[in-house]
């Protein structure tokens, strides 16, 4: 197992592990974890607050790249308990052969990997949590589109449900409340990657706000007036 802020090896820990662990190492805010790259070793949960809860991902070798994102393809489970961390494990590894990712995978050329690697990570209370663009994905304009809900944000990211609300913000002037400190650190995630417009999904606690995941948006050619 590799500690998130270790991750580097995209072939080895998936694409969203590497891009989490360059964002610990940039100094992003990103919930404590670690990957799974092989078995588990329970000892390793020992190191987290006694009741603390899990959020247990995929990280694919072809996740989050800039010609193919999988969003919704392969399995995440949140509130797991100590106890069931390993059986969720199991579960996110099972979702690599699930049909829906292999419908996927076909439809843009791209062959499955063999394995799939697992990140196990603190789990957050939100008071709201969504996803933020950095561009808009449709028209390359140059302004954020930030959707949300309250609490978690698994069934946004699903499509179960719709979003509470749906803002546009100015790349130039993200505002003051928290959407305004999504969206500044959204562009900052987008400035110290240097990889173009990002697709970003992000969570608000009573500590701040959190990244879960940042890629490339993988909808555009060329956007407009983007930065990258």
């Amino acid at each position: 197992m590799i500690p998130l802020e270790e991750a580097r090896d995209g072939s080895l820990v998936g694409g969203k592990a590497a891009r989490l662990g360059e964002l610990i190492r940039l100094g992003v805010p990103v919930p404590a974890g670690h990957v799974v790259v092989d078995s588990h070793d329970d000892q390793v949960l020992d190191s987290y607050p006694a009741g603390q809860q899990f959020a247990v991902r995929s990280s694919a070798s072809v996740e989050d790249s800039r010609q193919a994102s999988f969003a919704g393809q392969f399995k995440s489970i949140l509130d797991v308990e100590r106890k069931d961390v390993p059986a969720a494990i199991a579960e996110v590894r099972r979702s690599l052969s699930g049909a829906s990712a292999a419908t996927y995978a076909r439809n843009m050329g791209i062959r499955l990997p063999g394995g799939l690697a697992v990140i196990v990570q603190r789990q957050l209370r939100p008071i709201r949590s969504g996803v933020c663009f950095t561009v808009d994905p449709v028209t390359a304009d140059a302004e954020l589109v930030i959707e949300y809900v309250d609490g978690l944000g698994d069934r946004l990211m699903s499509g179960q449900v719709d979003p509470v609300a749906t803002v546009r913000l100015s790349r130039a002037l993200s505002g003051p409340n928290e959407l305004g400190a999504v969206a500044r650190l959204a562009l900052e995630v987008e400035r110290l990657l240097e990889d173009g417009p990002q697709d970003i999904e992000w969570a608000i606690d009573e500590a701040g706000v959190w990244i879960l995941q940042s890629r490339p948006v993988t909808t555009l050619d060329k956007p407009k007036g983007a930065a990258g």
